[in-house]
Formats: structure tokens, sequence, C-alpha cells
């Protein structure tokens, strides 16, 4: 009997970490989308809301750039096109830390305007801070 309710009470347990680990990720889910309509609809300011303060960002070039920087070419691009879509697929959350809460997201990016064109993959850290989700890294390959 006492082993019964001790497997009983760790199934609960894990059953309770798994269901907040889907919220979790569920909630990051939904805040990428919101960032992703932001950038089509070229809210530079709704857009730099998900970026951390210490954002940092890598192209394929290589090349890595801070969030005022990011922001600025962010702006830029905005006036320059006069539309942006953008399509994510392959979505993967994973966890990498549980205190503080840290995840790993990656996609395949498919990015389309009147004036340019990319494929690739993006990789994304996702921290918490002041509960909401922020990006604090991003790598484009």
């Amino acid at each position: 009997l006492f082993i019964g309710i001790f497997v009983f009470g760790i199934y609960k347990i894990s059953d309770y970490y798994q269901t907040n680990v889907d919220s979790e990720h569920i909630e990051i889910d939904r805040s990428l989308n919101e960032w992703r309509r932001n950038w089509e609809n070229k809210n530079v300011e709704l857009y730099g809301n998900f970026l951390s303060e210490n954002y940092k960002y890598t192209g394929a070039d290589g090349k890595t750039i801070n969030k005022e920087t990011k922001l600025k070419r962010i702006e830029t691009t905005f006036s320059r096109y006069k539309f942006i879509n953008i399509r994510f697929s392959n979505v993967n959350i994973k966890t990498i830390k549980k205190n503080p809460p840290e995840y790993l997201v990656t996609y395949n990016e498919d990015y389309k305007s009147d004036k340019f064109e990319s494929e690739g993959k993006t990789e994304l850290t996702i921290i918490k801070e002041n509960d909401e989700y922020k990006i604090v890294r991003e790598v484009f390959k």
C-alpha cells in the first residue's frame, strides 16, 4: 500500500510538471507569433518589446549586433519595404534551465518582402523577465 501511494504521488508530481512545461511552451509559442505579427505589421516599438535589454543578434554573416543596432536596422527596413511576410515552420521549444527559466526555440524562417527574400534556420534563446518572455539571443543561419 505504501509503495502504491508513493508511486501515485510521483505520477501526480510528474503529471503537474509536464502540464506546467506544456503551458510555458504554449505561452512562448503565443509570444513568438505575436512578435512575428508585429514584425509583419512593421511596428518597431512592439517588435522591440520582445527583445531583452541584453539582446544579441548574430546573422548569417557571423556578425553580432546589440538590441539598439538591431532596432535601428529594423526601423530602416520597415520604412523601405511595402510589405513583409514571415512564415515559421518546424518550431521546436526546449527548456534549457528551470531556474531561472531559459528556453531554446528553433524554427525554419521563410521571409518575403517586396525587395528581399530569404530562408534559413533561426535559433532563439528566450528568458523570462518580469513575467514576460524575452528574446536574449537570436542566431540566423
